[in-house]
């Protein structure tokens, strides 16, 4: 993690960077253009289902143009499902208030 950065020092990093992971917000910043710009590789996070912005458009990625860039510049990746909420039950498989007759 970064401080804020003045855009010069910002470009450096990028362009040292062995790759950048959007993370789905906002949809159409402008990190991946300083990727593209430098080349170094983007992993586009796919939706589960497209997102429509007030405009109307639909996107299936965060920047669903890059994605036309294809390999070595941009992959398309699936953030994980998040996972499924915990079980009530205790390690041993017992509900903590189950009665035993």
């Amino acid at each position: 993690m970064h401080q804020l950065m003045q855009p010069a020092e910002w470009e450096a990093l990028v362009a040292e960077s062995a790759y950048m992971i959007g993370f789905g917000d906002p949809i159409l910043g402008p990190s991946v253009m300083h990727c593209l710009a430098v080349g170094t590789p983007y992993l586009d996070p796919v939706y589960s289902s497209p997102r429509t912005v007030p405009s109307g458009m639909a996107f299936t990625s965060q920047h669903s143009f890059a994605l036309s860039f294809g390999a070595p510049l941009v992959y398309p990746v699936r953030p994980p499902s998040p996972p499924p909420p915990a079980s009530p039950l205790a390690a041993d498989g017992f509900h903590p208030r189950t009665v035993l007759k």
